[in-house]
């Protein structure tokens, strides 16, 4: 009688045990929502910076703020509170006189449901007016 018991009270735990094991949590899955600006590019016709969806179409207001760089001058930065070029940049890029590299960092932008995301940096060569170069002279070659 005492091995049926214990039979059986050992049958109970191990019946226990899988109820408790299956009825462990599940490891979640966690979901990042998709953001829907992916970078930035400057347009230098228009002389403002343009926000870019993930499907590649511009969101030309959707930029925030941002902070310019420019090679010939790296301890300044030039601050703006929106898209556009503001004219203390625009005189400092029209100063230079050969081809520069000019680089806007922190860049945020604001997406359609009024959510701001930061976009990464954006690297770019800035080409200063013709009339500003100098012409170069060249040797004769005999």
């Amino acid at each position: 009688m005492l091995y049926r018991l214990t039979g059986l009270f050992f049958i109970l735990l191990l019946c226990t045990h899988q109820i408790l094991r299956a009825q462990q949590p599940t490891n979640t899955i966690k979901v990042k929502k998709a953001e829907d600006l992916v970078k930035a590019e400057f347009d230098n016709v228009n002389l403002k910076l343009i926000a870019v969806d993930r499907f590649g179409n511009p969101r030309e207001s959707a930029v925030l703020s941002y902070v310019l760089w420019i090679k010939t001058d790296p301890d300044k930065p030039y601050y703006s509170k929106n898209f556009a070029i503001t004219p203390e940049m625009q005189q400092a890029l029209n100063t230079c006189k050969s081809s520069t590299k000019i680089f806007f960092t922190n860049i945020v932008a604001q997406e359609a449901d009024g959510h701001q995301v930061k976009l990464p940096d954006v690297i770019d060569v800035w080409f200063p007016d013709c009339k500003n170069c100098t012409p170069k002279k060249f040797k004769k070659h005999r």
